[in-house]
């Protein structure tokens, strides 16, 4: 049975064992009490709990708030979730644009009215430094050639 150490902590080690198992021992080898033994990794059930809840990062920077990192979840319907890191706005809208700059659409004035994109999307930071770490940012865009 091959064993990788995982983590040795005063007088306990975590271990991984044959069948997917954990094994807390103490350094003689022996359970270092009655409440802690081995026992098997559920992996299945850790994996369902990662899928099931699991935020996953975005690339998308919140226009609420003007800054907080967007995350999204995986809904039972179909369908994600986005959150704000930030300031807690959330859309369940299919996409991110209902939060982030790239669904940004700003007042047209004159004749005709409506709304036009001004081109301002969500990308990384090409050049982050101290003074601003941020990794994504939102700015304009130069606009796609017409296909």
């Amino acid at each position: 049975m091959e064993q990788l150490d995982l983590l040795n902590v005063g007088e306990c080690s975590l271990t991984s064992g044959a069948a997917k198992s954990l094994l807390v021992r103490a350094p003689d080898g022996s359970a270092p009490s009655e409440n802690v033994s081995e026992r098997p990794l559920r992996v299945p059930a850790l994996k369902r709990a990662r899928e099931a809840d699991a935020w996953s990062l975005e690339p998308h920077v919140c226009r609420h708030c003007g800054g907080g990192r967007l995350v999204s979840q995986a809904l039972d319907a179909g369908g994600r979730r986005y959150l704000c890191t930030n300031c807690g706005a959330q859309s369940d809208a299919g996409g991110p644009a209902p939060l982030c700059f790239c669904g940004l659409r700003i007042r047209r004035h004159g004749p005709g009215g409506g709304f036009t994109d001004p081109g301002v999307r969500c990308h990384q930071n090409p050049a982050p430094s101290p003074e601003f770490p941020s990794v994504i940012v939102a700015s304009e865009m130069p606009p796609e050639p017409p296909k």
